[in-house]
């Protein structure tokens, strides 16, 4: 446990503004891969994720990549959320072709990583190897920020084996330690799932045992 599995550098690192819905989330994140690189210096400037725009790969080489897009209901809500939102607004789809929109948003829906950026700005971040993590509730493996932020690493948390797959867990840590129900919600909500990792499956979620002392000086458990 704590050994390092993997160093990877990122396939592509998107900074995209808030928007109001999940279809103009997708256009947006759309636009910021299709519009080209950002152009960085010797220096290496602008940091990642320190203005609007796209580092690394373009549509072309995240297709090349072959990432999980998710089963045909993932694809249904994709196309639900942007019809909805050319409905209110036709314009938004000038100039983009909805195939290559609905494939971005797939893409990163199932494989980035989000964290908040600057001016309310959302970092979208997918990787060739880390990307393809299965999620459990009781993860072998997890995510952790690199020597800099072009670079994260894959880090065991527990032992394992040649062979074994590699989980992590798709939420903020902390999730770890709330309900069953709470975490299948979360998950069926961002990533349109129900969870079936031996965790959320099992009768008793030993994770959550909480210990108690009554008056009479008697212990015990509590599942919850």
């Amino acid at each position: 446990a704590g050994g390092l599995l993997l160093r990877e550098r990122y396939l592509s690192f998107v900074a995209v503004a808030p928007t109001a819905s999940r279809g103009r989330a997708h256009l947006e994140l759309y636009r910021a891969v299709a519009e080209g690189e950002v152009d960085q210096d010797a220096q290496g400037s602008p940091e990642e994720g320190s203005r609007r725009g796209r580092w690394g790969a373009g549509l072309a080489e995240i297709r090349a990549a072959e990432l999980d897009v998710g089963d045909a209901a993932f694809a249904e809500g994709v196309a639900r959320e942007l019809a909805e939102a050319l409905l209110e607004d036709p314009s938004l789809g000038d100039d983009v072709e909805i195939e290559d929109v609905a494939y971005v948003a797939r893409v990163f829906g199932k494989n980035s990583f989000s964290f908040e950026g600057e001016d309310g700005r959302s970092n979208e971040v997918i990787f060739r190897t880390i990307s393809r993590a299965s999620h459990s509730c009781a993860p072998n493996a997890t995510i952790r920020e690199g020597p800099s932020r072009s670079e994260s690493l894959l880090i065991a948390v527990r032992d394992m084996r040649p062979g074994d797959p590699v989980n992590i867990f798709y939420l903020a840590d902390q999730c770890l330690l709330k309900s069953t129900a709470s975490r299948r919600a979360a998950i069926q909500e961002e990533w349109r799932f129900l969870c079936r990792c031996d965790r959320c499956e099992a009768e008793l979620d030993h994770t959550r045992a909480f210990c108690f002392e009554c008056s009479c000086s008697a212990r015990g458990f509590v599942f919850a």
